[in-house]
């Protein structure tokens, strides 16, 4: 038995008005319409640059920081957090 299948590109979908408290972000992305270079291995990928994104929020935050994860294995964040504390974050 054969069995094949076929689809066009995607098309880029425009995006959707979000409110200005909840964003979206996608580690990725099937049309590779956004994509960014790994700061680890210098390779071009699919999707939203998660850690920058998340480094940034934790750079720009007033008075604490909360982030949920299941595992953390990216050293830039964990950075990001350590450098957050010794300005008295928690």
């Amino acid at each position: 038995m054969l069995l094949v299948a076929c689809s066009k590109d995607t098309d880029k979908v425009n995006s959707l008005p979000q409110d200005e408290f909840i964003q979206a972000y996608f580690n990725h992305r099937e049309t590779k319409t956004q994509t960014y270079v790994d700061p680890y291995r210098q390779i071009e990928r699919p999707g939203d640059d998660l850690e920058a994104i998340i480094i940034q929020e934790i750079a720009s935050a007033k008075s604490s920081i909360d982030l949920a994860v299941y595992e953390l294995n990216l050293p830039l964040i964990a950075q990001a957090l350590a450098k957050s504390s010794l300005r008295g974050w928690q």
